[in-house]
């Protein structure tokens, strides 16, 4: 692989790749800590990545295993997650400072709430539901079929709803 291929194929998911490690690991910093590490990788062996069917889910399987590999070696809790939702997608734009607050608060319930939830359910339900992607990319990017992709999804919802119902009735 050479470095335009490089810069054409992996360099644009990027964005993607950072979303996915910060949901896993909580926290900026060591989300571009795991994508740099991945890029790393893949310089490495990227022509793995390239001569499979689907480039992009090779790479965020690789992130996920990036991603829980770092866990592991720092003994990160998943739990510690930041507060501040400014930088995230629907987080808040300006208003009043109580909306703020409560945004936040609410922000901070559904992540630690989506933290003790299965990876696998965590997954799917951060793809469709954040990401947006359509099943059909989400079955591509985490290899599962359709029916295991929805069930997962549907498994995934549930959870998260019980997690916060959980964490609503112990505040």
């Amino acid at each position: 692989m050479n470095a335009e291929e490089f810069k054409t194929v992996f360099l644009p998911l990027g964005p993607l790749l950072y979303r996915l490690a910060y949901r896993m690991l909580g926290n900026g910093e060591d989300a571009r800590d795991a994508v740099q590490e991945l890029y790393v990788k893949l310089c490495r062996d990227g022509d793995r990545a390239l001569r499979s069917s689907n480039p992009e889910g090779y790479c965020v399987r690789m992130m996920q295993n990036v991603c829980a590999d770092f866990i592991r070696r720092n003994g990160r809790n998943v739990l510690k997650l930041a507060v501040d939702v400014d930088g995230v997608r629907g987080g808040p734009s300006a208003g009043a400072a109580d909306v703020q607050v409560e945004n936040r608060e609410a922000a901070a319930m559904v992540r630690k709430a989506m933290a003790a939830m299965p990876p696998k359910l965590r997954e799917v339900v951060v793809l469709r539901d954040v990401e947006q992607k359509e099943m059909e990319e989400i079955e591509a990017l985490t290899g599962m079929s359709p029916v295991n992709a929805r069930v997962s999804l549907s498994r995934g919802r549930k959870m998260l709803k019980d997690q916060i119902r959980k964490l609503i009735k112990n505040t």
